[in-house]
């Protein structure tokens, strides 16, 4: 988190829980808590070769802010797409 947004990364629900509705539950969760903290905006990288997660953000809100490389945490290039959601009803 920094003044003004909270970001995360590798959000997923383990394989036999996928298609429960649980990724859009922990995506509500991290929005209360950052309304809930002050919070005007919510940041994810998701990797552009996966369009299904990319499709899961967009349908809770989430715009697809900018592409880049990003160096993975074995040294391989991996596209991402860096994607935001404002949160409203929180005071300026």
């Amino acid at each position: 988190m920094d003044e003004h947004s909270l970001s995360f990364f590798r959000l997923a629900a383990c394989p036999k829980e996928q298609g429960k509705g649980r990724a859009k539950a922990m995506l509500a969760f991290l929005e209360r808590y950052a309304k809930e903290n002050g919070k005007k905006e919510i940041w994810c990288n998701v990797r552009r070769s996966v369009a299904r997660n990319i499709r899961l953000y967009q349908s809770v809100g989430y715009a697809l802010v900018q592409e880049q490389t990003v160096i993975s945490a074995n040294g391989v290039p991996v596209k991402v797409v860096m994607m935001k959601k404002e949160i409203t009803g929180v005071e300026a």
